[in-house]
């Protein structure tokens, strides 16, 4: 997250030695290591009979992607960041990379591309309704192809992942995936508050159903009343119904 023979030494340990056949990665590579390629597959299984410049000439175009999209990010340009990141899925899915360590030279970039991408659809989605379907379609890509990373991020990704479910309307789907985050954490306030928010008239995006989000931040609340996102969520909603003449 990946046989072909020629001349072998320590043939016990997997190393290749064919040097002109295989430039630097016969030195670096074992038949049984994960394929340079970041396919995710053995070595011996995947790249070992190709050219290794070509393989090598893929890894630097999506380095390249990568330094671009992180670049444009940093200097505010989330568009043009937004669309290149969607050309590095694109390459990530042509070339089957399933491992954010697969490939140890892009493992860095790799790793801060994915979790810099994700933020950049789920801000953009509440501005632009329409991005809500692909940052979906970008985390479930990332919950199937990139485990390894997942574990890092996996309860932000699935919140995301509410979140673009009810922007897109579909609210059951949206509520089971709060409440399976809920069942995952149930000592954590924040899948409540997380689930809340979508039921918060204070959010303009939100499905307008204040006794819903009370419900869900008072159980919040009794986790960690002090939390400051606790709070200030529960302070500008008690506001709002007051303004709006509903009794706390």
């Amino acid at each position: 997250m990946v046989e072909h023979r020629h001349d072998m030494i320590n043939d016990k340990m997997g190393k290749s030695s064919t040097t002109d056949r295989r430039g630097g990665w016969a030195l670096t590579t074992g038949r049984n290591d994960p394929c340079p390629c970041g396919s995710g597959k053995k070595y011996k299984k995947c790249c070992i009979d190709k050219d290794p410049e070509h393989v090598k000439g893929q890894r630097r175009g999506l380095a390249e992607l990568l330094d671009q999209a992180l670049a444009m990010a940093e200097r505010g340009q989330i568009t043009q960041s937004i669309d290149t990141g969607e050309e590095i899925w694109q390459v990530i899915q042509q070339q089957n990379v399933t491992q954010v360590t697969a490939v140890p030279a892009l493992r860095s970039k790799l790793r801060v591309w994915l979790s810099d991408y994700h933020d950049l659809l789920h801000n953009a989605m509440y501005t632009d309704r329409k991005m809500a379907g692909r940052c979906l379609n970008f985390i479930d890509g990332v919950l199937v192809r990139f485990k390894d990373w997942v574990s890092e991020e996996e309860a932000s990704l699935r919140a995301a992942r509410g979140d673009a479910l009810f922007l897109m309307g579909n609210f059951v789907e949206g509520d089971e995936v709060f409440a399976a985050l809920h069942h995952r954490y149930p000592n954590d306030p924040w899948p409540l508050i997380w689930w809340g928010d979508q039921y918060n008239p204070v959010f303009r995006w939100a499905l307008p159903q204040p006794d819903k989000a009370v419900s869900l931040y008072q159980k919040a609340r009794a986790m960690d009343e002090a939390d400051d996102g606790i709070r200030r969520r529960w302070d500008d909603l008690m506001a709002w119904r007051s303004q709006n003449g509903i009794a706390p």
